[in-house]
Formats: C-alpha cells, structure tokens, sequence
C-alpha cells in the first residue's frame, strides 16, 4: 500500500505545437512576374491591439485558456495585412467551425481596418470623410432579418453624408465608422480640400 505511492507517474501528454502552415502558392506561367505586398506595421498601434484584445475577450467562443494564442495569431495575421486565413485557422485549432471562424474574422478584420484607416487619415490631416456604402446588404444574416434591414437601411441612407473622421457618423443613435460593426461592409472616400470638397 505504502509503495503505491511510490510508483513512477505517467508523463503528461504535452500537446503538439500548433504551428500555421501557409496554403500553397499558386505557380506563375513562365513569364508572369510576382508583387509582394508588404504591410506597414507602424499603424498597428497599443490602442489597435488594445481593441483586438478587447474583441477577442469578448468571444463566447474563445475559452480563457486559449485566448493568449488567439491573441498572438491575431497579431501575426492583423499586423501583416490582415491574413483572415491564419486567422480562421487559429479558431478552427481551438474548435470552433469553419464557417463561424470565418465570421469572426470578417468582422474583427473589419473593425481593425476600420481603425488603422481612421488613425491614417488623422494623421496626415484629413479630417473629413463620405460615408460610401458598398450597395451589398450590411448586417443581413438571413431572409427576413428585420433587425439586419434596419440597420442596412440606415447604412444606405448616410451613404454620401460627409463626417469628422476624428469623431464618426451618428448612425440609429450611436456614433460609428464604416466598417467598425461585425457585418458592415461599409467604406468611406476622403475629403481632401480644394480637390473633391
């Protein structure tokens, strides 16, 4: 009995390291030459990832255990352009489905462009912006979503409304960029005086 106690334990079983494997590039013809984009990784700010966080905090889907490696997969793919597939696959890595996964990372993509684009154009002192709708539904998750109409419909209406870059849109009552909300698929064009004011 007392020997019991002595007995060696089993190693744990340490999971594998989760390592993202880029889907395979598509050959050129012979003649075809490559462009590479390379993403500016200064406008990826403290507060942008201090918002990514926030989102991904906020997940239902996301367990506490695993939201350090969400949040460093985040970084990765938002800091280098917006990789939604390292993205998806990183959700997909902790169970979550393919198509929520895909969801999830439209919408989050969005709010973080969203931002940078904001924090560009303050920047270099453009302070005025036009709302431009993308004539595709905003927020329409299914046929007869009166909810999702209601807000595409508002999202159609401040089509071409000019507003402060520095402050949004007021929209149904909330101040908003396009963008900004999981599902708008929203833009905007800046004002740049003297030229297209």
């Amino acid at each position: 009995m007392v020997w019991g106690w002595f007995r060696k334990k089993p190693a744990r079983e340490e999971k594998p390291e989760r390592v993202y494997a880029p889907p395979h590039p598509r050959r050129l013809n012979a003649g075809a030459k490559s462009l590479t984009i390379k993403a500016d990784r200064k406008w990826f700010t403290a507060d942008i990832e201090k918002d990514l966080r926030e989102q991904i905090y906020a997940l239902p889907d996301v367990p506490k255990h695993e939201r350090s490696f969400i949040m460093d997969q985040a970084i990765q793919s938002f800091s280098t352009g917006g990789d939604l597939g390292r993205f998806s696959w990183a959700l997909g890595e902790i169970g979550v489905e393919r198509a929520r996964a895909a969801e999830i990372a439209r919408a989050i993509n969005g709010r973080i462009t969203a931002l940078i684009n904001r924090a560009r154009q303050i920047d270099t002192g453009i302070y005025t912006a036009e709302w431009v709708h993308s004539k595709a539904p905003c927020f329409v998750a299914f046929q007869g979503d009166i909810e999702g109409q209601t807000k595409d419909l508002a999202h159609r209406e401040a089509n071409g409304k000019r507003f402060d870059v520095r402050k949004g849109l007021k929209i149904g009552g909330k101040w908003t960029y396009p963008g900004m909300e999981p599902g708008c698929r929203c833009s905007s064009r800046v004002i740049l005086k003297g030229f297209n004011d």
